[in-house]
């Protein structure tokens, strides 16, 4: 008992410790806040009071604020997909455990997975022979080829971060930035714009994933639907295929930031159009 008020005096007279754990605390709060992304903090108040965002609605009149559910610059948006997400991931597994006996043996569970395998390598193989077949014979392989060493170079530049330096780079290849985009926001995709208007040749190049609104566009991987409006890539092929949610919306998003550009400028000039870059 009397250790027990030794150590207890002890720590009420010699503060220090506590006085270091809460120093310790706020400097790593302070640092955690700085990290968030700036769309992340201006959505916090909303998030941390629902009832902020139900008085916005009546101000306003909207029953569609924060519930835009293809608004993945919403982090209403994103944790809905993420749910969605791991809600079909969760049924197919459960599927595939109700398709398969509890009392298999371990033979039975290692055919059943070669005979999975087996059936993946002949998707892979009837999907590769789909494209082989389909469209058209090129006289001269390495034509097609050609320039790609150049596109290769300019999907490099898009991690360059500096305006001016981009610029420079892109000199050097006598080609000419007119537009440079950098987002951190989910849903969007960094991108730049350059031309050489001697070549009459515009690159439209996409940077890879960076930030952390990248790893977010990521991680809505749900297969959505996605209706081919020109038809199918190839003779006989499907005119519906499933991609990526998260990079088809930001791909939708691109269009529609680019699409003035490209219709009221670069093709109207008689501009060839190449697409680069990295996927998200």
């Amino acid at each position: 008992e009397g250790s027990a008020n030794y150590f207890a005096t002890d720590a009420r007279s010699n503060p220090r410790p506590y006085l270091l754990v809460a120093f310790v605390s706020a400097v790593l709060a302070r640092e955690a806040w700085r990290g968030l992304p700036t769309w992340v903090k201006s959505q916090l108040p909303s998030l941390l009071s629902p009832t902020s965002t139900d008085k916005r609605k009546k101000e306003y009149g909207n029953e569609n604020i924060n519930d835009d559910r293809d608004d993945m610059s919403s982090i209403n948006g994103i944790s809905h997909k993420l749910q969605s997400l791991f809600a079909v991931a969760s049924e197919r597994v459960r599927q595939s455990v109700q398709d398969v006996d509890q009392k298999v043996g371990y033979l039975d569970l290692v055919a059943l997975v070669k005979l999975l395998d087996q059936l993946k390598e002949e998707r892979a193989i009837d999907r590769d022979s789909r494209y082989t077949e389909g469209g058209e014979q090129v006289d001269n392989p390495r034509q097609v080829l050609d320039g790609i060493g150049e596109a290769f170079e300019f999907a490099d530049l898009g991690y360059v971060e500096e305006g001016d330096e981009l610029r420079h780079a892109l000199k050097q290849y006598n080609f000419t930035l007119i537009r440079k985009e950098s987002s951190t926001l989910p849903g969007s995709a960094s991108h730049y714009v350059a031309i050489n208007t001697k070549r009459k040749l515009a690159y439209i190049v996409i940077k890879g994933s960076t930030s952390f609104g990248d790893l977010l566009t990521d991680c809505c991987m749900e297969a959505v639907p996605y209706h081919l409006h020109k038809g199918p890539f190839v003779e006989g092929g499907p005119t519906s295929v499933r991609a990526h949610e998260g990079i088809s919306l930001a791909a939708k998003t691109l269009a529609n930031e680019l699409e003035i550009l490209i219709e009221e400028f670069i093709l109207p000039n008689g501009y060839k159009l190449i697409i680069t870059g990295h996927s998200l």
